[in-house]
């Protein structure tokens, strides 16, 4: 091929030769075998909690695939660029399909509601974002807040969406650390168990007592942080005393 890179990379002693329409091969057959890993789990934690999101199910394959490539002569010889190329084009991707997912009628129908609760939530939530960021995160703590904020206040492609707006080139590990904790945050709170469980909570307790119970479990999370140093006076160091 023509203005094509051979490029050599050595494993296991061994010297393999390999352009980058060969890399590409290799990362989109590790992506697939990542998704089709994912598309496993869901199947079968459907048949216990129907409508589990693929996305972070496919993250749990991801960290399989790096696992086992990890470990033998396949994980030297991926090309980092064109894993990132792919990311890329991937996130551009699911960010588009989410927008144009959304149903238009019907939220034109249940407009009034819907403007009221997104005023009292965008109030919370920014409130939120300012207070906690700056005291969870050391470094970097606007780009791991956002990701987090687009995906508890949506869903984990606006979450994404919203980074690769503040963090374009990716030079924080604000995407590495959330795709670290997704799989084992999103099964249960994003979209997972959780989730599911919230509506079945509110319909047979009631909207006070779930209420109730949400404002004392982020009583008790709150507690659980300020005792494990993980909440601390902003611009603090480690050996800094936590601070409100």
């Amino acid at each position: 091929m023509e203005g094509a890179v051979e490029q050599v990379s050595i494993a296991g002693g061994h010297r393999h030769h390999h352009t980058p329409v060969d890399a590409h091969r290799a990362v989109r057959a590790l992506t697939a075998a990542a998704v089709l890993i994912g598309w496993v789990l869901q199947y079968l934690l459907g048949l216990v909690i129907p409508g589990m999101p693929l996305f972070p199910l496919a993250m749990i394959g991801g960290g399989v695939v790096q696992a086992v490539i990890a470990r033998t002569r396949l994980g030297e010889a991926v090309d980092p660029s064109s894993l990132r190329a792919i990311q890329g084009v991937a996130l551009d991707l699911l960010v588009v399909s989410a927008v144009a997912s959304i149903a238009v009628p019907v939220v034109l129908g249940n407009i009034v509601p819907l403007l009221v609760l997104v005023a009292v939530a965008a109030l919370v939530c920014v409130g939120f974002f300012y207070w906690a960021g700056p005291r969870m995160f050391r470094d970097s703590w606007f780009e791991h807040s956002i990701v987090n904020f687009g995906t508890l206040t949506a869903v984990a492609s606006v979450g994404l969406m919203l980074l690769r707006t503040a963090d374009p080139e990716l030079r924080t590990d604000a995407a590495r650390a959330y795709a670290l904790r997704a799989p084992f945050f999103s099964p249960i709170a994003g979209g997972g168990m959780l989730t599911a469980l919230l509506p079945l909570i509110a319909v047979n307790y009631g909207p006070w007592a779930l209420g109730i119970g949400a404002l004392v479990a982020a009583a008790a999370v709150y507690v659980l942080a300020r005792v494990l140093g993980i909440w601390r006076r902003p611009g603090a160091g480690v050996g800094a005393d936590a601070g409100v």
